[in-house]
Formats: C-alpha cells, sequence, structure tokens
C-alpha cells in the first residue's frame, strides 16, 4: 500500500509538471501570437497612415 502512494505521488507530480509545461508552453505561445498579431496590425496601420500622409498632405481624420 505505501509503495504504491509514493508511486501515486511521483505520478501526481510528473504529471503536475507536465501539466505546468503544458500551460507555460501554451501561455508563451499565446503572448508570441498576440504581439505578432499586434505587431503585424501596428505595421498596417503605420502604413496606412503613411500613405494617407502623403496622398493628402495634411492629416484630417
Amino acid at each position: 500500500m505505501y509503495e504504491a502512494w509514493e508511486n501515486m505521488k511521483l505520478l501526481l507530480m510528473v504529471s503536475g509538471g507536465a501539466i505546468l509545461w503544458i500551460v507555460m508552453v501554451l501561455v508563451a505561445v499565446g503572448l508570441v501570437l498576440a504581439a505578432a498579431i499586434i505587431i503585424t496590425l501596428t505595421v498596417k496601420e503605420l502604413k496606412a497612415q503613411h500613405k494617407r500622409n502623403r496622398k493628402g498632405g495634411h492629416r484630417n481624420e
């Protein structure tokens, strides 16, 4: 019984660690994706502003 309990604890620790790693990886991937999307949108917006500025000469939103 005692040995089984030790094995269970070990399994829980390992699976807990695995879950933690998966969560951390998912969070990291999410952050990278969010950053990529934000950068893409910002670049597009800047380019659009650039075009508007060149075309119109003066900005009026």
